[in-house]
């Protein structure tokens, strides 16, 4: 995951860049097509992209160890995943508190995580507590060898899928478009609200023209003539 995705709890509680097996999220160009130009706007740090690969909005991690792969280790990398998909989240959720609009509503920032070997597979949920405080409680444990254990496993983690896909994809793109539409409005309004041009500086401008053809034209014309006639004095004179 992009270093910008994972969140900041200090020097001294510094969490590991997170490297998941597998994630779950949204491709940037097919989940959002009506928001490229919005996300360019905003820019990698608050678009909710998680990876290289254009990942957005991840809701669950999957850590994978081998037969008899120690648990343990999957499950504190499951707990930086999965802190890091809530973080980017509600990066999204701290611009939608700006906004002015009764309309806009906080996106649900819940990430899932799955710690399984061969054996057995522990499903967690997280949340963020306050600023710096993140949550996570584990769901249950499944043992895949039992029948029932691995049809219960898979439900729960088709009704996130699901759930992933339909009710939170349609929150984000509300909450995209919403803000979008106030950006529009602020834009309006601050243009409507510039004074108009000063035409004060009009008149000095006309003063400027340079003389037309025509009048140059004529004062030539007026010198030639002065000059004739003093050559053709210049006899009498004598």
């Amino acid at each position: 995951m992009s270093r910008h995705a994972v969140p900041n709890a200090g020097p001294q509680l510094k969490i590991s860049n997170p490297i998941p097996d597998m994630m779950y999220g949204y491709s940037r160009q097919y989940a959002f097509p009506e928001q490229q130009t919005q996300f360019i706007s905003m820019g990698n740090l608050m678009d909710g992209t998680a990876n290289t690969q254009s990942l957005m909005y991840p809701f669950l991690v999957v850590e994978f160890k081998g037969n008899g792969g120690d648990l343990w280790v999957a499950t504190n990398q499951c707990l930086g995943g999965s802190a890091s998909c809530v973080n980017i989240a509600e990066r999204l959720n701290r611009q939608l508190e700006k906004s002015k609009s009764s309309k806009i509503t906080s996106v649900d920032s819940t990430a899932f995580s799955i710690a399984m070997n061969g054996t057995e597979a522990r499903l967690y949920v997280s949340w963020k507590h306050s600023d710096l405080d993140y949550y996570t409680q584990k769901v249950d444990s499944f043992l895949l060898q039992k029948p029932q254990d691995y049809i219960e496993f898979r439900k729960h983690v088709k009704n996130i899928i699901d759930w992933g896909k339909d009710k939170r994809l349609k929150e984000i793109r509300e909450s995209l478009d919403a803000l979008l539409e106030e950006s529009r409005k602020c834009a309006s309004e601050a243009a409507k609200s510039r004074p108009p041009p000063s035409q004060e500086s009009e008149p000095a401008s006309k003063s400027t023209w340079p003389k037309s053809a025509a009048s140059r034209r004529s004062s030539s014309s007026g010198h030639g003539t002065e000059k004739k006639r003093g050559e053709q004095e210049d006899p009498d004179q004598q």
